[in-house]
């Protein structure tokens, strides 16, 4: 993995030593220089932003244990002046690319220090893999285009922990020499014999060259037997690099393998020839660098000679050595070739135009109804879905009910959208949480639905759409749950505060916790009018009804239109802003609050018919969707509206304001 140098085998008092101490010297990365200056940018986009060029594909070249990112910037290629890094630059044109490293060498096995596994972070910052996510999507944003993964032995790894985490952001992967299936050499921690580890044994056997010659990576490699990221390159299956998460489906990695074969001519007796079948790169077998089988393979034919010493020499001398892969022009010739053909495309971050998320196609179960997800459209927000993947005679009504965006590292700029889904025909809902890339729109995942608990009727707890963000690591929202003396009919009580962050593979809860339900006090007996509710009132700005609450009132970075909550409660209300003046006010579940003729969330759809006879009318009967419109006669209130949303028969949430903008699908963005 770093540059070559003298081979000259050593002696030692056992054959069987002597071989496995050769071939640990072969294993990945043998030391190199301190780190040379890259002929292009070599800083990693985390410290260095400002180095980003933008219009250009980056391609970023990863290096392996006990080495770094000197590995592409010195040496020369073979049959070239250049180092790996420009050689494949020039190759496709430094207008069409630019190259950069990422330095990992602080985890990969440092003087003193342990080899760390992809996903076993130092408690102190992120996996290597997740930093090699971080910089990956750094160097998308800075530049506009996808980025092209260059990645050596255990680099690969880090790039596959990785792909999970930024996918949009990367055009395509090529590793080279990468242990998909584990290394020999790993094996070597748990082979025992009288004495310990045969790792140990031939430690010992290394001791007095090793006192001499500290720099060999023999000698590293026996130092840190024990670290992490060599244990769990193991060839068993219970070893962490077969636990690794697949290859995002589309994305195009390229596996690059090198395989020696050779005929050894033993002594007499044995005067026939003898064909050694293909064992790797002398550290990796072939198969586990190319596990599909697929990719390409550099393939050596040595003449390994008669004596013991002779094939150790040609083995070490072959090439298509471990440490060299990065030199190799075959191999870099696959890299070069397939950037020529598709230099890149532009990035999630080059995305012109907004995700208009109340206008899109999703893909939902609502909430594990079937198990496969279902194609759903939704237009201004909501949904009415039949087919067979639902069933026969079945259909869905969705609604988006909170859209919330933010950064989550390491994933970058996210939004999460929240989902109303009543199975028809029934007379409940569920809800679901997906998150989403912000640029793109590409789903990342959905978070889990937390256990209802045993203690109430076992319905799933129901999210507060006005309490969903996005920030410091985590997705949240409040959420109710059923207790022991809740029914269908009452709702659930219990309110927790939930919170989920990302794992590097799926959403996982990290906290449930319960929090007070609080109101401001001005809303104490409150009535929805089409003039607001009680004492906040159309037309009044963020500062004005914040007083008239008594309670801080949020904002958002969306002037134009912004749905709000009331911070610190009630539960289930939003105020909709547009340019700082009050336009509507939303009810949704848990919320108590009622209509000023009596009308609240559950209220029968006949009892709104009745309720307010001769001036509601249905709103939108052209989506499948059933909505019923309030609308005064009385002049003073010429203008102005009260929806409700009915679901099963009965009143789900209801918005009241100005005719324009009383509706309950969220605000466009």
């Amino acid at each position: 993995m770093a540059r070559p140098h003298d081979r000259a085998p050593v002696i030692r008092s056992c054959a069987l030593a002597l071989l496995l101490a050769l071939l640990m010297w072969a294993a990945p990365g043998a030391p190199g220089p301190a780190h040379a200056a890259a002929t292009a940018s070599e800083a990693t986009c985390a410290t260095q932003p400002s180095a980003v060029v933008a219009g250009t594909t980056p391609v970023l070249f990863v290096h392996g244990i006990n080495s770094g990112p000197d590995v592409w910037t010195s040496g020369k290629v073979e049959g070239s002046d250049q180092a790996p890094l420009p050689y494949v630059v020039n190759a496709v044109g430094a207008d069409q690319v630019t190259g950069y490293t990422f330095d990992w060498s602080g985890e990969a096995g440092p003087p003193g220090g342990p080899v760390q596994w992809v996903s076993n972070p130092d408690p102190t910052k992120p996996s290597t893999g997740k930093q090699l996510a971080a910089a990956i999507h750094c160097l998308a944003q800075g530049s506009g285009r996808q980025v092209a993964v260059v990645a050596h032995s255990v680099g690969g790894l880090l790039a596959k922990a990785a792909s999970s985490l930024v996918r949009p952001d990367i055009s395509s992967v090529f590793t080279m020499g990468t242990p998909y299936e584990g290394s020999w050499l790993a094996n070597l921690t748990t082979v025992t014999g009288l004495t310990g580890s045969l790792a140990d044994y031939l430690g010992l056997t290394l001791v007095p060259f090793c006192r001499l010659h500290t720099d060999e990576l023999a000698c590293k490699v026996w130092l840190e037997r024990k670290d992490t990221g060599i244990f769990e390159m193991r060839t068993d299956k219970a070893a962490q690099v077969h636990k690794l998460p697949s290859w995002p489906d589309g994305l195009p990695v390229y596996t690059l393998a090198s395989d020696i074969v050779g005929s050894w001519l033993p002594v007499w007796p044995l005067t026939k020839p003898l064909d050694l079948g293909g064992v790797g790169d002398i550290v990796v077998g072939q198969h586990s660098q190319n596990p599909s089988g697929t990719g390409y393979t550099r393939t050596c034919r040595v003449d390994l000679g008669r004596s013991g010493p002779q094939v150790l020499w040609a083995a070490a001398n072959a090439p298509c050595n471990h440490m060299d892969e990065p030199r190799y022009a075959d191999l870099l010739k696959q890299v070069t070739t397939t950037l020529t053909a598709h230099p890149g495309t532009p990035g999630p971050s080059a995305s012109a135009a907004p995700v208009d998320w109340n206008n899109r196609t999703y893909g939902l179960t609502c909430d594990d109804a079937v198990k496969t997800p279902v194609k759903v459209t939704v237009g201004g927000g909501k949904a009415n879905v039949s087919g067979p993947d639902i069933g026969t005679g079945r259909h869905w009504e969705v609604q988006v009910q909170r859209v919330a965006s933010g950064t989550l590292a390491p994933l970058g700029d996210v939004t999460a959208v929240m989902f109303y889904c009543s199975p028809q025909p029934s007379n409940y809902y569920v809800q679901e949480i997906r998150v989403y890339r912000t640029a793109d729109g590409s789903e990342i995942g959905r978070v889990p639905t937390p256990d209802a608990g045993s203690s109430g009727p076992g319905l799933p707890p129901q999210y507060q759409p006005p309490s969903l963000s996005v920030g410091n690591g985590q997705v949240a929202t409040d959420a109710k749950f059923y207790g022991p003396a809740d029914n269908h009919a009452t709702g659930p009580s219990v309110l927790r505060h939930l919170s989920w962050t990302w794992d590097g593979h799926a959403f996982a809860v990290v906290t449930t916790t319960g929090t007070p339900s609080t109101s401001a006090g001005g809303l104490g007996g409150a009535q929805v009018t089409v003039n607001g509710l009680g004492p906040v009132k159309l037309g009044m700005n963020h500062a004005e009804a914040a007083k008239a609450v008594g309670a801080p009132i949020a904002s958002s970075d969306h002037p134009a239109c912004e749905d709000v909550p009331v911070t610190g409660g009630p539960d289930g209300l939003l105020l909709r802003f547009v340019q700082d003046r009050l336009v509507a006010v939303s009810v949704w579940a848990p919320s108590s609050f009622a209509t000023a003729s009596g009308i609240s969330l559950g209220s029968p759809r006949a009892d709104v018919l009745t309720t307010y006879a001769g001036q509601v009318g249905q709103v939108s009967p052209d989506n499948g969707l059933d909505e019923l419109a309030f609308a005064p006669t009385a002049p003073e209130f010429a203008g102005k509206v009260i929806v409700f949303d009915v679901t099963g028969g009965h009143v789900n949430a209801f918005t009241a304001g100005l005719r324009e903008w009383a509706y309950l699908s969220p605000c466009p963005h």
